[in-house]
C-alpha cells in the first residue's frame, strides 16, 4: 500500500503471486504498490466486507485485493480440479482483463485485472521458466570480466504449446554493465505440464569491467507462442562486496562492512544463516558487529529503528584467501568506522572468517575481528560483540538463554518438532564474556526495548551488561541476542582480537558439541596449537571446559575402529587416567580430574592404529 514502485516481501519472492489493487474503473488504486514483479490486480478499493470487531463496511487496500484473488483461485480450482497449484494461478493470470493507466501500459500491473468468468470459459496458454539457475563456473559471486550461464526449466502449465514457442533474454536495466552473448532458446511443442530445459544451450552473459560495486542488473525472459506472450523478470547483483560461505552445514554470508548474513537491510544480498539439516532453513533476520566505549559511542550496522546504521565502511573488500591457510574456506578483509554519524571511536577492523567441511566442525563458522585503535588517545571501556536478531522457524515462538560453561548465547524454536537452535559462542576470553538476551517486543519484558529506537545507549547496554535469559514465558516470543567481550583498554596504535563461532544445530547438546569443536579449532588452528595425529569424519574427539576444574567432558566419534580407549597423560607423557573399552559411535562422557594437580595435560583417543591427542589445562 505504498503507492510506489517497489519490491516487498514475501510478495516478491519466487513462487508467490503478487497482487495489486484495482478500482471499479479498472485503474490502479492510488494506494497500491506496483512493479514488474506484479502478476495481476484484483478489486481492492471500497470493497464491502466484514469489519474489525463487528459489522460490515467498505474497506480499501491490497489486503482486500489479495483475498478477492484467493476466492477466485478457489472457484477456478473447484471447476478444473488441477493437479498443480501453478495451473490455478496461471489460469487466473492469463485470462485477465486489460486495465488503464501508465503503470499497466509499462507492464507494472502484470496481466491486468482478474476475471473469473474468463478463467472458467476461455482457453489459455502459460509457459514459464522456473527455476532459473545462474552460475559463473566457480564461486557464483558475479564479478567483472566473468561469463554467466543462465539455465532453467521451461514448463507449460495450461494448453499445449506449438512448435514455434521461443524464449528470449534481454536486459531491462543496468545494460551498460553487461552484454548478452547468447539470448535465444527454442522451447518447441510441450503438452500440458510438459517440460524442457536449456541446459545444452544456456543463455550467456558477460559482466563488464566497468560495473560499479553491488550493481543491480535486471533481466527479462520473454516467452512467445503465437498470440501468447509472457514476461518473467529476475535480478543479478554483480561486483559484490560480500562472500557466500557454503562448504558445510551452515551457509552464511560475510560482508565487507561488519554485517553478517545479509549485506543490506531487509534480508537482501546474502544467505542469512541457513542450517542445512535436514533441509535449508534460514535462522537469521539480521546480524552485525558492534563496537562501543560508552552510551554515546557505539559503531555498528544494526538497525536503530527500521533500518540499519551505516557506521562501517570497507577499506579492503572481503575476499577468499586462495589457497586457504587456516580452514577449508578462509575469508579476509578490512573496514573502519569513519562514516559513523555519532562520531567515530575511531577503529580499524581486520576481519576474517573460517569454515571447515569435515565433522565435527561442519556446524559452525568462525568470525575473527582484530580491532585497532587508529586514534591518538586510548580507548577505554571498549566492548566488541555480535548482535543478532534470530528468527528461527516461527519467530514469535523463540527462546534465548546463556550457556556459561561454553560462553555461548543461544536461541531455539519451541513451536516445531525439529527444535532448531542457533548460537553465538565467544572464543576469546581475554576479558569478561557478556551475553544479553533481548525481547524484541514493546516494553522489552524487563530488558531494553528495541522496538521504538534501538539507540546507541541501549546498544552499549547490551554490549556491556548481562541478561542471560529472555523475559518471555514458556510460550516464547521474538528474541535477539548479543554476545560480546570486554571491557578493553586499547592504547593508540594497539589492537585487541575478539572471535566468535556462529553455530546451528538440532538441540542443545548438538550446539554444545559444536561449541567445543569451535573452541578446539580456535585454540589449535586459528591462534594457538593443537596435536592431531589422525582425525576424520568417523574418528574425532573434543572436550570442554578447557581449562577444567573438577570434570572434563569428552565428546567423541568412533566408527569402523576397534578397541577404543581414552586416557589422560601429564606433561611428561605419564598416563594418569584411563577409560578402556569405550562405546563405539558418537558418545559423551565425563572424567573426574578434581584430584589432578594444576597444570597442562593431554587427553588421547586411541583405537587400533588411529590416535588423536589434544591438550587441556587443569585449574583449581
Amino acid at each position: 500500500n505504498g503507492g510506489v514502485e517497489e519490491q516487498l516481501y514475501p510478495s516478491s519472492y519466487n513462487n508467490v503471486y503478487r497482487v495489486a489493487a484495482s478500482t471499479n474503473t479498472d485503474a490502479m488504486a492510488g494506494f497500491s504498490s506496483y512493479g514488474l514483479d506484479v502478476d495481476y490486480a484484483a478489486p481492492g478499493n471500497n470493497v464491502y466486507s466484514t469489519t474489525n470487531g463487528t459489522g460490515y463496511g467498505p474497506m480499501s487496500g491490497t489486503s482486500m485485493a489479495s483475498p478477492v484473488s484467493a476466492g477466485a483461485a478457489a472457484l477456478i480450482q473447484s471447476y478444473f480440479n488441477y493437479t498443480n497449484a501453478f495451473q490455478i494461478g496461471e489460469k487466473m493470470k492469463q485470462t485477465c482483463d486489460p486495465m488503464t493507466g501508465a503503470q499497466y501500459t509499462a507492464g507494472k500491473l502484470g496481466k491486468g485485472r482478474i476475471d473469473v468468468n474468463n478463467a472458467l470459459t476461455q482457453a489459455a496458454k502459460s509457459l514459464c521458466m522456473n527455476p532459473i539457475t545462474i552460475v559463473d563456473g566457480n564461486d557464483n559471486i558475479f564479478m567483472p570480466n566473468e561469463n554467466l550461464s543462465i539455465t532453467g526449466t521451461f514448463i507449460n502449465y495450461l494448453d499445449p504449446s506449438s512448435s514455434s514457442a521461443t524464449a528470449t533474454l534481454s536486459i531491462v536495466s543496468g545494460g551498460t554493465y553487461a552484454t548478452i552473448t547468447q539470448g535465444n532458446f527454442s522451447i518447441g511443442a510441450l503438452a500440458t505440464l510438459g517440460t524442457t530445459n536449456n541446459t545444452s544451450q544456456p543463455f550467456t552473459v558477460s559482466i563488464l569491467n566497468t560495473a560499479p560495486v553491488n550493481q543491480l542488473i535486471k533481466f527479462k525472459v520473454a516467452i512467445t507462442d503465437g498470440a501468447f506472450t509472457g514476461n518473467q523478470y529476475f535480478d543479478i547483483t554483480v561486483n559484490v562486496d560480500y562472500l557466500n560461505i557454503t562448504i558445510n552445514d551452515v551457509f552464511t554470508t560475510v560482508t565487507s562492512k561488519g554485517r553478517v548474513g545479509y549485506n543490506l537491510d531487509g534480508q537482501q544480498q546474502g544467505l542469512g544463516f541457513q542450517y542445512q539439516v535436514p533441509s535449508p532453513t534460514d535462522l537469521l533476520y539480521e546480524m552485525s558487529l558492534m563496537v562501543g566505549t560508552s552510551s554515546a559511542k557505539v559503531s555498528d550496522m544494526f538497525r536503530e529503528a527500521t533500518t540499519g546504521n551505516n557506521d562501517f565502511a570497507s577499506t579492503t573488500r572481503v575476499f577468499k584467501v586462495t589457497p586457504s591457510v587456516v580452514s577449508d574456506f578462509d575469508a579476509d578483509g578490512k573496514f573502519n568506522d569513519a562514516p559513523s554519524a555519532s562520531g567515530a571511536l575511531p577503529v580499524d577492523v581486520h576481519h576474517s572468517a573460517y569454515a571447515w567441511s569435515t565433522a565435527p566442525y561442519r556446524k559452525f563458522v568462525i568470525f575473527k575481528y582484530v580491532i585497532k585503535n587508529s586514534g591518538t588517545t586510548p580507548l577505554t571501556n571498549l566492548y566488541a560483540g555480535l548482535m543478532a536478531d534470530w528468527d528461527i522457524v516461527n519467530a514469535g515462538q523463540n527462546k534465548s538463554a546463556y550457556d556459561a560453561t561454553n560462553e555461548m548465547g543461544y536461541c531455539f524454536d519451541i513451536s516445531s518438532p525439529a527444535g532448531l537452535y542457533s548460537a553465538i559462542k565467544c572464543l576469546t576470553n581475554l576479558s569478561t564474556v557478556n551475553n544479553y538476551c533481548v525481547d524484541n517486543v514493546a516494553g522489552g519484558n524487563g530488558g531494553v526495548d528495541p522496538t521504538t529506537s534501538f539507540s546507541t545507549a541501549l546498544k552499549y547496554t547490551v554490549l556491556s551488561t548481562p541478561r542471560n535469559a529472555d523475559g518471555y514465558g514458556a510460550g516464547g516470543g521474538d528474541v535477539m541476542d548479543c554476545v560480546s567481550n570486554g571491557p578493553f583498554t586499547i592504547n593508540a596504535g594497539d589492537s585487541v582480537t575478539v572471535a566468535f563461532a556462529l553455530i546451528g544445530g538440532d538441540n542443545l547438546v548438538d550446539i554444545q558439541t559444536s561449541a567445543c569443536a569451535a573452541q578446539d579449532k580456535w585454540d589449535g588452528g586459528c591462534t594457538g596449537f593443537g596435536v592431531n595425529e589422525i582425525e576424520n569424519d568417523n574418528f574425532w574427539m573434543l572436550s570442554y571446559p578447557n581449562p577444567a576444574t573438577s570434570s572434563l567432558t569428552i565428546n567423541y566419534n568412533v566408527v569402523g575402529y576397534n578397541d577404543a580407549a581414552i586416557r589422560i597423560m601429564n606433561s611428561l607423557g605419564e598416563v594418569v587416567l584411563t577409560q578402556n573399552n569405550i562405546s563405539m559411535g558418537r558418545n559423551t562422557f565425563s572424567l573426574d580430574v578434581s584430584k589432578l594437580n594444576q597444570g597442562n595435560y593431554f587427553y588421547q583417543l586411541k583405537a587400533g592404529n588411529a590416535v588423536i591427542t589434544k591438550k587441556f589445562t587443569v585449574i583449581h
